[in-house]
């Protein structure tokens, strides 16, 4: 009877175990491609040939940044369905990022009480925004990232995403980036303005 129950309690924990490994990988390997796209993303878009280094806000922006655009955005993002849907679900809340990136060139992840003060500190000064973002993050650009989570089609042929970048406090701008997969690599396919300062 005893060796029964220990059987059967042994066996359920590896159930368990295996199950949790397996959701485990599952999501690693979702975050995974969500990093593709953004290599692919960043590479297109923002890394140069005297790109040296990029900012990106270490978190990624939740739904709440969404919700009140225009219908026109609304209408952009649905007609692209289970994408959308994907990036609705992922996008509720916020996530941290790690320092996954593989580009050429190196990564600042910035946390938010330190955008906050770079902003609060430098105002509207455009100038001497360069010149402090230049001596304490980037000379090479001067811009602050920041990125959604990334929604995906079932057959992970197309991800969806927003970015927007702020370069002071009237410079910068909100786009939903289409991807599509070609060849390996992830390709901008379409954008469509939110915001712009």
């Amino acid at each position: 009877m005893l060796k029964n129950t220990i059987l059967k309690l042994s066996l359920f924990l590896i159930i368990i175990l295996f199950q949790s490994n397996a959701l485990y990988s599952q999501t690693s390997a979702n975050f995974a491609e969500e990093y593709e796209v953004y290599n692919g993303l960043l590479e297109e878009m923002f890394i140069g040939e005297f790109t040296e280094q990029l900012v990106i806000e270490k978190y990624t922006k939740p739904n709440d940044l969404y919700i009140d655009y225009p219908k026109s955005h609304n209408k952009y993002i649905s007609r692209f369905n289970d994408t959308a849907k994907d990036f609705m679900e992922k996008n509720k809340k916020s996530i941290e990022l790690e320092n996954k990136f593989n580009v050429k060139v190196k990564m600042n992840l910035l946390y938010g009480e330190e955008r906050k003060k770079l902003f609060d500190e430098l105002n509207a000064n455009y100038f001497e925004w360069e010149k402090v973002f230049a001596e304490n993050y980037s000379k090479s650009g001067n811009q602050i990232l920041t990125l959604s989570r990334v929604g995906f089609n079932v057959k992970k042929t197309k991800a969806l995403l927003h970015l927007g970048y702020q370069c002071g406090w009237t410079c910068g701008e909100g786009n939903y980036i289409l991807l599509i997969k070609k060849d390996g690599k992830w390709k901008i396919k379409k954008k469509s303005m939110t915001w712009i300062s």
